[in-house]
């Protein structure tokens, strides 16, 4: 029997007040009947989930008649990932990356000059000179470590924020149902301080 019905009027819930950030997110279900569904996380009430096809907002607020229901008790296992995680995983890489770079380009130091006057050498000043040509300052070993490690980190945290997703096994079970819930809620809560600022 199918667990999906379209909500026709709006849940209030006792906290319906809570201040959240906005957020998307993105969630795999899978039923006891082993059936996989996909959509965008609308809302989690005390034993049901809601689930939209389109693109919305977390809210603990379901005004919406063309969301699926999937009640606590028909979940198997949940998996969970934020909207956008690989951009924001890329901008930290990137970030990390480039001031590992500019540490390890500043620790490396000036090269060595070398010598244009020796006179062993068969060509003149001609080693020398490109040696010297080549020659980099702790300066320029910064930018350059700076920007290739930007890049790769960039690279590596894309990749790792485009994997990673948040697992919840459920069980049918109300009360893993709830600490999912709660983990969720515990995210997207705006703390007063924050209330003044611009959200996510």
């Amino acid at each position: 029997m199918s667990i999906h019905i379209n909500v026709t009027a709006q849940e209030t819930q006792t906290n319906d007040s809570m201040a959240l950030k906005k957020r998307i997110y993105k969630a795999w279900l899978i039923t006891e009947e082993s059936k996989k569904s996909t959509g965008y996380l609308a809302g989690l009430s005390d034993s049901n989930l809601y689930l939209s096809s389109h693109l919305i907002y977390f809210s603990l607020i379901r005004i919406n008649d063309n969301l699926s229901v999937y009640p606590y008790g028909h979940l198997e296992k949940i998996l969970i990932k934020r909207k956008g995680a690989a951009g924001r995983g890329a901008l930290q890489g990137a970030l990390f990356g480039l001031a590992a770079g500019v540490i390890t380009g500043f620790l490396l130091g000036d090269d060595p000059v070398a010598p244009t006057n020796n006179p062993n050498d068969p060509l003149g000043n001609l080693f020398g000179s490109i040696s010297n040509s080549f020659r980099m300052t702790a300066g320029e070993k910064a930018v350059l470590g700076g920007f290739v490690g930007a890049v790769a980190g960039g690279v590596a945290g894309a990749i790792i924020g485009g994997l990673v997703k948040k697992k919840f096994i459920i069980g049918r079970s109300k009360e893993r149902f709830h600490e999912m819930r709660q983990n969720i809620l515990e995210k997207l809560y705006l703390h007063s301080e924050e209330k003044s600022q611009p959200q996510e």
